[in-house]
């Protein structure tokens, strides 16, 4: 989620906040829709099958590079590559 452009983001427990949240979106429902459209464009460039597979692929031929050539792949993070 990116805060303000896919969503909006409050702090945890705090109704309030959550509730003038929901209300400021009611609101301004072009805003809601515009974040709506963007959260759906994101997931589908983040997430959809294909690129993940691709993604994981990549990571794999890295992580194999690194093998061959002696380095240790341990020592970078899955979450690099994602």
């Amino acid at each position: 989620m990116v805060p303000g452009k896919t969503g909006l983001l409050v702090p945890p427990r705090d109704a309030e906040e959550l509730g003038q949240a929901i209300l400021d979106l009611l609101g301004d429902e072009a805003t809601g829709e515009r974040m709506g459209q963007a959260g759906r464009q994101r997931v589908e460039e983040r997430f959809i099958m294909e690129k993940t597979a691709d993604r994981m692929e990549t990571i794999m031929e890295e992580h194999l590079a690194e093998i061959e050539n002696g380095e240790d792949p341990g020592r970078r993070s899955f979450q690099e590559g994602c």
